[in-house]
């Protein structure tokens, strides 16, 4: 079914560029979707994130949208992270 004739609420798994699974949901119509871990995230802290602002999954699951399992960092320090995990690539290029 085309997304655009989905309800406000469906959900469906987007794969990024580097095989990455997330789940999105549909948030306002006709075709407005948004990232779960992101909806998450911003109920967990309270606001907003900021536009350098990204959501990382402690346990790289990126289905697994536990608040426990969801950190907010800056793009800056999550490839910080990464690379310093020796992974190497620079997530966001």
């Amino acid at each position: 079914m085309p997304s655009r004739l989905l309800p406000v609420g469906a959900t469906r798994i987007k794969v990024d560029r580097h095989g990455n699974s997330y789940r999105i949901i549909k948030v306002a119509n006709p075709s407005k979707w948004e990232y779960e871990h992101r909806i998450v995230a911003k109920m967990k802290i309270g606001r907003k994130l900021y536009s350098d602002e990204v959501v990382h999954h402690w346990d790289e699951d990126t289905l697994n949208n536990d608040p426990d399992n969801l950190a907010v960092w800056t793009r800056s320090y999550h490839a910080l992270f990464h690379w310093a995990r020796g992974e190497g690539y620079y997530p966001y290029s």
